[in-house]
């Protein structure tokens, strides 16, 4: 009985069953890469519409400047991350293709 569960594997995800951690790794990273990706966009287009309503003020360019600036160290941070990530899987030549239908 045991072995029948451990046989067991989802139908809707072809070749993930023999994957394991490293596929898990992988569509876990991706979702971050394109939540964190997403978010920097709109945060971008908030810091922007904050600069042009700001009409002068001064605190609020201040304020769309630091969106801004967050906005874009963001995004560095997200393209250092896979940067690295793709430099591990090449140097320990991990296989980590996403399986599609």
């Amino acid at each position: 009985m045991s072995k029948l569960i451990a046989q067991i594997t989802n139908p809707a995800i072809p070749g993930q069953e023999d994957r394991g951690l490293s596929a898990f790794l992988n569509a876990a990273l991706q979702a971050i890469l394109v939540l964190g990706a997403i978010l920097a966009l709109f945060y971008l287009l908030w810091a922007g519409i904050d600069w042009i309503t700001a009409g002068g003020d001064s605190e609020k360019l201040a304020s769309a400047g630091k969106k801004l600036t967050g906005a874009i160290v963001g995004l560095v941070l997200l393209t250092t991350v896979w940067a690295i990530w793709q430099l591990l899987v090449n140097f320990f030549g991990i296989d980590m293709t996403f399986p599609t239908a």
